[in-house]
């Protein structure tokens, strides 16, 4: 019968990229996200209805012309000029009512889409702090490894020599496994930490 094999992921990385990457320039990126973008549209919409709200509250002026049907005694058309003042109805206590809860809408809006910038940037700050210490971890494991590597390389010449007894070969051999699974392991957390650095918008590659 067949055999499946299931090839480990690939993870294609660019560590000057990494190193080089800003907290601002990640944290202008996710300035793109809905969340972000759904607090913009609730302050947007907040300060429409505070100008809407004022407007309705402002009597308006304004001036007007026409030609009437009916003509003078020179045959031209009557000219009718005059202006037109409209004055809201309600009174003052009302409209300034509305007003007030226009501006509290508005202001609390506001604070809303501070806070959730503010709340983004500091989620990015940390996440990208927890990135560089586990890439840190993963580079200071694979130099580990790789030099445990050439130390066993030396054991088993000496344990193949006879002069290394078997089990401190075996111990060595246990250490180099227990090496490549940590490698492994900061290896995946690594990355995954990358991923939610993606999640704002950073591009690993």
């Amino acid at each position: 019968c067949d055999t499946l094999i299931i090839a480990p992921p690939v993870f294609i990385f660019d560590p000057l990229s990494f190193t080089s990457a800003s907290l601002e320039s990640i944290y202008s990126n996710a300035l793109n996200l809905p969340s972000i973008k759904a607090a913009e549209l609730l302050h947007k919409q907040g300060r429409y209805k505070l100008a809407a709200t004022i407007g309705a509250a402002t009597p308006t002026f304004s001036l007007f012309a026409n030609y009437n049907s009916f003509y003078k005694t020179d045959s031209e058309p009557l000219k009718i000029y005059g202006f037109e003042l409209k004055i809201p109805i309600l009174n003052n206590y009302t409209h300034g009512a509305a007003i007030s809860r226009a501006k509290l809408d508005y202001k609390y809006a506001e604070v809303e889409l501070e806070k959730e910038k503010q709340q983004l940037y500091k989620d990015i700050q940390a996440d990208l702090f927890e990135a560089r210490a586990l890439y840190q971890k993963y580079t200071a494991a694979q130099k580990a490894l790789i030099a445990m590597e050439e130390s066993f390389r030396y054991c088993e010449e000496k344990f193949n020599a006879g002069i290394l007894s078997s089990t401190d070969y075996n111990t060595q051999k246990s250490n180099l496994l227990k090496m490549n699974s940590e490698v492994l392991q900061s290896k995946h957390q690594f990355f995954f930490q990358l991923k939610i650095l993606e999640f704002y918008g950073y591009k690993a590659l």
